[in-house]
């Protein structure tokens, strides 16, 4: 009996060496796995302040109920790469979350065929991460806000009213 959980032990063992080696430590199905070689991005500045008020805003394109105040298509890979490096560092290491969930960005990222979107307030450090009919709520510190802030401006792109200030 010994010698056979011996064996299971180890065979648990090589396949979870040989499945994190595969997937470098993150499961495939991850939502955040998409950020890992993002094909196609865009990334969105949303109307916080009439998500915060429950206001509709006339004519406006909306990003999961949320309305748009514009959006660039992020076609540097470097970009891509700096904007998806920004999330996923923020994602690693969150602040504590507050009650609010006013979200002034989004990120719609492709890699592979799959879509994934991400909602995203940095004031109460959370980021509701859509793909399908599936949404999973994350915390996020507020440190990508910048490089965000950073390519709406580049782009021309009007951000949010009410935002608090880029993180130092």
């Amino acid at each position: 009996m010994t010698n056979k959980r011996i064996v299971l032990l180890v065979c648990l063992i090589v396949v979870g060496a040989a499945s994190w080696m595969i997937f470098r430590g993150r499961d495939p199905l991850d939502p955040l796995a998409v950020l890992d070689n993002p094909d196609r991005m865009i990334l969105y500045s949303i109307d916080g302040d009439a998500v915060r008020h429950d206001r509709t805003v006339e004519g406006a394109d909306l990003f999961h109920r949320a309305p748009v105040i514009g959006q660039v298509n992020v076609i540097a890979a470097d970009k891509r790469s700096a904007l998806a490096y920004a999330l996923k560092q923020g994602i690693e290491s969150p602040e504590r979350p507050v009650e609010c969930f006013w979200p002034r960005h989004a990120l719609r990222v492709t890699s592979n065929g799959r879509t994934v979107d991400y909602l995203i307030c940095f004031e109460c450090s959370r980021i509701y991460v859509y793909e399908g009919n599936s949404k999973v709520v994350k915390h996020v510190s507020r440190a990508p806000q910048r490089i965000f802030n950073q390519h709406l401006r580049e782009a021309g792109i009007t951000l949010s009213k009410g935002m608090a200030p880029d993180p130092q």
